[in-house]
């Protein structure tokens, strides 16, 4: 299944291949070969996520030595405190050291893998806000602030858009997600595989037909007239 979305991808050059989403890609293991895959096949940009407990020494020369494009660290915090707060695990000084250790390695080989921190910018977030960019600032490619969003209102206390408002999620027109059992979510948030838009196990199924498939169609069409959780 993997191969076959990379043989499509490939014919696309500007598309971008993400791993993310259902959990920590590190632990698949088949993770630096899926990404070896995907460059020979063509694929333009191979970019993976992962939140750094799992980085290190030995996967982190596999990652280079596959040709990862670009990685993405999600740290969340500055200090100690606030990372076990928000993550409930107590690996903060690990993460670090494997992030610098990753950076460390990725420049002495001088390899193309461009690295980026980031941070989910919450209201707990918001104190530590500044000394995180200036720490990463000096040591990552870039520092993204992911925002804070709720999905369906699973999160009460996050602001929606007024009734009158209605911005459609841009990721309908712009992200295609497979999950791993080869499902199309209308979107990655979709935890409970409640928005199902195709399948690409069946026999003919394509990335391009689903794309363009009524099921998608519809939940578009939906999110434009403010009458789906993927709206605002």
């Amino acid at each position: 299944l993997f191969e076959a979305i990379a043989a499509e991808m490939a014919q696309y050059p500007w598309s971008i291949l993400r791993f993310h989403g259902r959990g920590e890609p590190l632990l698949h293991p088949h993770f630096t070969e899926m990404i070896a895959l995907a460059k020979r096949a063509g694929v333009g940009t191979v970019t993976s996520f992962t939140n750094a407990i799992l980085l290190d020494e030995l996967r982190t020369r596999h990652i280079l030595d596959a040709g990862l494009d670009v990685l993405e660290m999600s740290v969340d915090a500055y200090s100690r405190e606030l990372y076990e707060y928000l993550r409930g695990t107590r690996n903060f000084d690990r993460v670090v050291r494997n992030a610098e250790n990753f950076l460390r390695e990725r420049n002495r080989r001088r390899s193309n893998t461009r690295v980026i921190v980031s941070a989910v910018d919450s209201p707990d977030f918001q104190p530590e806000k500044d000394a995180f960019l200036r720490f990463w600032a000096d040591r990552a490619d870039r520092v993204i602030l992911r925002p804070y969003h709720t999905y369906g209102g699973r999160l009460p206390e996050v602001n929606r858009c007024a009734p009158t408002e209605v911005v459609p999620c841009a990721q309908l027109w712009t992200r295609f997600s497979v999950n791993p059992w080869g499902q199309v979510n209308a979107c990655f948030n979709d935890w409970a595989d409640e928005e199902i838009v195709g399948d690409l196990n069946g026999p003919g199924a394509s990335i391009a037909g689903v794309w363009s498939g009524a099921r998608f169609t519809e939940i578009r069409r939906a999110a434009v007239g403010g009458n789906s959780i993927l709206s605002c």
